[in-house]
């Protein structure tokens, strides 16, 4: 049954799961907070830069709050607003990734608060090296709050496939309240570390020793 709802709600973006996988959360707030806590950052330190996080200035408070989590984990964030973003201009040519430290870019499809769409042409561009938010070494990850967006606008991950998708099902639906989902690429979805683990979340565990082993698949976890 729940592998039907998944295919189904992939079904409705235009994408499998052979591309993404769905993770059930009790809101859209949730999934971003899921991406911050389990998101591959990479501290900073004196020899190496680390991760960034970046964030469209015209973002929702769930993600402005994520830079709370970076904080704690000693990892850069910084805002960009949106005239700096439409003003650079693309390279025609991917520029040549010099590192593979994770950074992540985070910006709504279409605003919360002007309604204002974001172009999502932006996704395959920051994620080529065509578009940086910030000039800094790494590989960039997109991260796309769409929950405002797909109330009203079809998304088709198939040709925007942005690496986490947070969604709110009442925006959508209109019920119910308080379940939404995160939805991952695949092709990123190992990197994800998390940390708490409860319930039926994991294979197998000891509670004398440090030892914990995940279920086999993310939405799982």
């Amino acid at each position: 049954m729940a592998l039907a709802v998944q295919c189904l709600l992939l079904q409705h973006f235009n994408t499998t799961v052979e591309d993404y996988t769905v993770i059930f959360t009790s809101g859209c707030t949730a999934a971003l907070k899921l991406v911050a806590e389990a998101f591959p950052w990479v501290p900073g330190s004196q020899k190496e830069p680390g991760s960034w996080f970046c964030y469209l200035s015209d973002s929702h408070t769930s993600v402005v709050g994520m830079r709370g989590i970076t904080a704690a984990l000693n990892v850069s964030s910084v805002s960009v607003k949106p005239a700096e973003m439409m003003s650079r201009t693309t390279d025609s040519r991917a520029e040549e990734l010099d590192g593979q430290t994770p950074l992540l870019f985070s910006y709504p499809a279409q605003s919360n608060f002007s309604g204002t769409k974001y172009p999502l042409a932006w996704i395959e561009e920051i994620k080529s090296g065509k578009l940086r938010p910030v000039r800094v070494p790494g590989r960039w990850f997109v991260l796309l709050d769409a929950a405002s967006y797909v109330s009203t606008s079809p998304l088709d991950l198939s040709a925007h496939p942005a690496d986490f998708v947070p969604l709110s099902f009442y925006k959508m639906f209109g019920f119910p309240t308080g379940l939404g989902a995160l939805l991952v690429k695949n092709e990123c979805a190992s990197r994800l570390r998390k940390t708490y683990f409860g319930g039926g979340t994991a294979a197998a565990y000891l509670a004398g020793e440090d030892f914990y082993l995940p279920r086999r698949s993310i939405a799982e976890r």
